[in-house]
This record gives C-alpha cells, sequence and structure tokens, in this order.
C-alpha cells in the first residue's frame, strides 16, 4: 500500500511545545440521564494497538465514562494502558453520547488540534512511556496520574501539518480496519459452513442435497446425548488431535536481539494470532520440542486465564511458550479442528472443564479425554476444500495487517517528533 514517504527536515522551523491539557479537553463533561439506555464500550471492547473502538450493547446508564464521535479513549489501569488499549470513537451517530468504562480518560481535540493527530500523539512511544510510569496504586490496581497527563509536553506543528501527519498514519490503520471487517466476515461464513455439515447435519449427500434435510438416515447416540447421521462415529477429542503445551523458556534466554519470537499466552485471542511481544530468543534450546517451532497454520488454545482462546498462526520465526497449546492433526483435518475448537460449545466446554480458583488452567490431557463426534472421512474432506481457502484468506489480511502495524509504528515517533515531514 503506497503512502507518502517521510524525509528528514533539518532546516524545518522548531514545533513548538504545548503542555497536553491545553490543546486537549480531558473528561469532557457529558449528559446521560442514569436508567437511559445508551450504547457502551467496555475494556473488553478495545482490541490492543487497534485504532477504533466498537461497541458491544446497549445498556441502563449507570456510571462511567462519556463521550462521542472524535474522542479518544486511553486505559488508565494496568495491564489495560500497557498492553495498548487506546482507541478513536468514531462509531457513534451524530450528536450521540456512549459510556464505558471508568477506566477510560477521554480525551477530546480543541480547535488547536486535529482529533486523529491527537490520537497519535497518544500512542506514541514516548507518551505511553510516560503514562506507564507515572502510574501509582497497588500491584494490579495502578492507574494513570491525570495531572502528570496534562503537564506532558509534545511539539505541536500546525493544524493543516498535523492533519497530513494523521491522513498518513490514518490510511495505514484503515486497511487494518478494513483487513479486519472482512475476517470478521471469513470467520462467520467459516462458522456457517461449520454449523450446516456439523450441526445442522445438512452436508452435501452423494447426490449433492443436503443430508438430513433431504432425509438422511440418523441414530441417536447415547454418549453425546442427540441423533448423530447414520455411519458416524463417536470419539475422544485425543482421537482426532493431540493437544501439547509449549516450552518453558528461560528469562535468561531472552534478549531483545533475538530472531525469534516467542508465542505467550496474552497473544493468543479468540481468532488471531497477535505477534506485539518483547519477549525475544537468541538461542534455540536444545531440549526444544520440534513442535515449539511454530509453522503457518498451525493451531493455539489458551491454557491459562481466560481458557479456550483459538487462533491460527499466520507468520513464522515463532515460538511456543507454556500454557499455550498446539491442537494438532490426527484423524481429523485442521479446518475442522480449528473450527471444532472455536465454536460456542467447545469454548463453554473447555470453560467448564477448567479448574482453578484464582486462574483458571485447562489440562490438555483432560481435553483429549473430551468425547466429540467423528464425521466420516469423506465428509471431512468436503467441508476442508471448502474452508481451507477461507481460512487461508483470513491468514493472510492478517499477515497484511501486521506489516503495516509494523510500518504504522516505525513512521509514527518520526512523524510526530518532528524528525521527518510528509510530501
Amino acid at each position: 500500500m503506497p503512502t507518502p514517504a517521510p524525509h528528514k527536515q533539518p532546516h524545518q522551523t522548531q514545533w513548538e511545545k504545548v503542555k497536553l491539557g491545553d490543546i486537549a479537553e480531558i473528561d469532557p463533561k457529558e449528559k446521560i440521564k442514569k436508567g437511559v439506555k445508551a450504547k457502551k464500550i467496555s475494556m473488553g471492547d478495545i482490541i490492543p494497538f487497534y485504532k477504533f473502538a466498537k461497541f458491544s450493547s446497549f445498556e441502563n446508564f449507570k456510571s462511567g465514562s462519556k463521550f462521542r464521535n472524535g474522542d479518544i479513549l486511553l486505559a488508565k489501569i494496568t495491564p489495560c494502558l500497557e498492553n495498548g488499549k487506546t482507541a478513536f470513537v468514531d462509531c457513534l451517530e451524530k450528536d450521540e453520547v456512549a459510556f464505558g468504562s471508568s477506566e477510560f480518560i477521554v480525551f477530546r481535540a480543541t480547535k488547536m488540534t486535529d482529533s486523529h493527530f491527537l490520537y497519535y500523539t497518544l500512542t506514541a512511544p514516548n507518551f505511553r512511556k510516560t503514562a506507564i510510569q507515572s502510574m501509582t496504586g497497588t500491584s494490579g490496581r495502578k492507574r494513570v496520574q491525570n495531572n502528570i497527563i496534562t503537564q506532558y509536553q509534545i511539539p505541536l506543528p500546525p493544524l493543516p501539518t498535523q492533519e497530513n501527519i494523521a491522513q498518513v498514519l490514518s490510511m495505514l490503520d484503515k486497511k487494518i480496519e478494513l483487513n479486519t471487517r472482512i475476517n470478521t466476515e471469513l470467520e462467520a461464513l467459516a462458522k456457517l459452513l461449520y454449523t450446516r455439515y456439523f450441526v445442522e447435519y445438512n452436508f452435501p449427500d452423494s447426490s449433492g442435497k443436503p443430508y438430513k434435510a433431504s432425509g438422511g438416515a440418523m441414530v441417536y447416540d447415547p454418549t453425546l446425548k442427540r441423533e448423530i447421521p447414520q455411519d458416524w462415529e463417536v470419539a475422544k477429542i485425543g482421537d482426532l488431535c493431540s493437544i501439547q503445551s509449549g516450552f518453558a523458556f528461560s528469562t535468561k534466554d531472552f534478549s531483545s536481539q533475538g530472531i525469534y519470537k516467542l508465542i505467550t499466552i496474552k497473544n493468543v485471542k479468540d481468532g488471531f494470532i497477535s505477534i506485539d511481544t518483547d519477549n525475544k530468543i537468541l538461542m534455540l534450546p536444545t531440549k526444544l520440542p520440534t513442535f515449539c517451532r511454530l509453522k503457518k497454520g498451525d493451531i493455539l488454545l489458551s491454557l491459562t486465564g481466560n481458557v479456550g482462546r483459538v487462533g491460527m498462526v499466520w507468520d513464522t520465526d515463532l515460538l511456543l511458550n507454556q500454557r499455550v497449546g498446539i491442537i494438532q492433526e490426527k484423524e481429523a483435518n485442521k479446518s475442522f479442528l480449528y473450527c471444532l475448537f472455536r465454536s460456542e460449545i467447545m469454548k463453554t466446554t473447555l470453560e467448564n472443564l477448567a479448574s482453578g480458583t484464582s486462574q483458571h488452567n485447562l489440562s490438555p490431557i483432560l481435553t483429549e479425554k473430551l468425547w466429540t463426534l467423528k464425521p466420516k472421512k469423506e465428509i471431512l474432506n468436503k467441508f476442508h476444500n471448502e474452508v481451507s481457502t477461507i481460512l487461508e484468506s483470513i491468514l493472510t489480511n492478517q499477515q497484511e495487517s501486521q506489516r503495516l502495524a509494523e510500518w504504522r509504528d516505525y513512521l509514527l515517533p518520526l512523524l510526530m517528533g518532528d524528525q521527518a515531514e510528509v510530501v
């Protein structure tokens, strides 16, 4: 994707330094009457290092931060701030006021500031470092100090320059957003096909007609306690695949110069694998299992905390850390396994299977002992032929989005720090 190139500008007039509190409203006052239903953006709706905020529900307002389109939401609590939860609000109607977590600081641009430029100011490395260092409080509940934020100084270019800088960076973020929306639709299509084949049992029969709807024979299975197609089997998860936990790397193996990135539990999201980790390995441990050197298309499963998250690997030179499981094929193909573990019934089953009080842990051994449906091989192959291209497109889009994000993150400190100009 072509973008205007940054150029060094040693002779440019120095931008005036201003305090953030002088060019932005912080926690601007808005009104929503208590009990009135409004759009809500929760902390869970904010995707780390993803620009655009989304809302997931309408709820009766009780309390929380309030905002409009063009406002920026900054997570002020640990670890959300460190994880990159900062978002630009553009999902509301004109003059609509929404609300969200009380752990957001809301920023609003003034007439001196372009709102998109303000967003990139709040995601620039120098600001993030200052905000994180300002956090105080008990372990696990530390929060950003507003007085530090308001006094933070930035070099402020003229408004037209702000708009040009924001336009360059926004081009990259808009393409990332487009890829995300496309992937959401592709995931929905894969889920629809899985439901048609293995929930409704309307896979194509030998005549190409939907099996169950066309009168295909069904039999009751006492293990699953439901009807399944005749000649299909019931098997344990461990018959269809193996689940193995990653390697226990030592922190002494970490190096900022490492060529291998470590995939930890925080990198496994529902539907994708994020690669924003600072944990890198320079030398491979001698006892590292082969399966811990990840390949494109590998399916990963979260085993700790929010268990049951499933994503597919789209890059290389990645290593698998402990408490993340890898799902490997036995008698079922990757397309079926991915959709099986992404299904709502499987996610609920795994959450119920997990043990632990303060933090849930999922056992690969117990997971492999779960009973599940084992479709006929020919049906698995038909499903794979339909879904594999969908999954490949998802991985390609994820790869492009990661590269765009890396390019954006490279340009961000240059453009925001008066070190380069857009031409």
